[in-house]
């Protein structure tokens, strides 16, 4: 990272948007601290160049306050593009965040190969992320309007230790559950 001016006034600590690297990843960096505790970040990145994500920069804003072993987040939000992820909560050595998340499929690479009635549709839905910081578990849940098949449904689903467990799949005439074993390998 390399950070071009920090500058302290009165209770506050600015940096001004500064340059970072980090691997083939880079982009921008912005912050402020107070000694009251507040804390406002602010961070673009660049996907390199053939990465799965495509080329759509991601910005990011955080707003909070200091608290014992991290951050109290009152406002997080991560964007590309027309997606978004909104979140608050805490980030210590134990997460603790919840929120919302909005995608666009069409926007992501691997979506070329997804089916048509998946792909052409905005897929919006709610989140949590807790645990161990290095291995949270993740859930997330969202409902889904004329689904082949089934009509409406509400998806419900879990991520911890390289397994996706299917909570529910629920519809009018419908009712499921599974289990998925995922390795998470370097570069995919």
């Amino acid at each position: 990272v390399l950070f071009r001016s920090w500058r302290c006034a009165d209770q506050t600590l600015n940096l001004a948007e500064s340059d970072w690297r980090f691997g083939s990843w880079h982009g921008r960096l912005s912050g402020r601290t107070t000694t009251s505790g507040d804390l406002r970040l602010g961070l673009s990145a660049d996907p390199p160049a053939g990465h799965p994500l495509g080329a759509v920069p991601l910005h990011s804003t955080l707003r909070g306050h200091w608290i014992r072993g991290g951050v109290a987040v009152d406002h997080l939000e991560a964007r590309r593009g027309g997606s978004r992820l909104l979140a608050e909560g805490r980030l210590t050595r134990q997460l603790a965040l919840r929120g919302g998340w909005l995608l666009d499929p069409q926007e992501f690479n691997q979506s070329r190969g997804w089916p048509a009635w998946l792909r052409q549709r905005i897929l919006a839905g709610r989140f949590t992320a807790a645990g161990p910081l290095l291995n949270p578990q993740l859930s997330a849940s969202t409902a889904l309007n004329d689904l082949p098949l089934i009509g409406t449904g509400q998806i419900s689903a879990q991520w911890r230790d390289g397994v996706l467990r299917l909570d529910e799949l629920r519809s009018d005439h419908l009712l499921a559950s599974a289990t998925l074993p995922l390795a998470a390998q370097r570069g995919r």
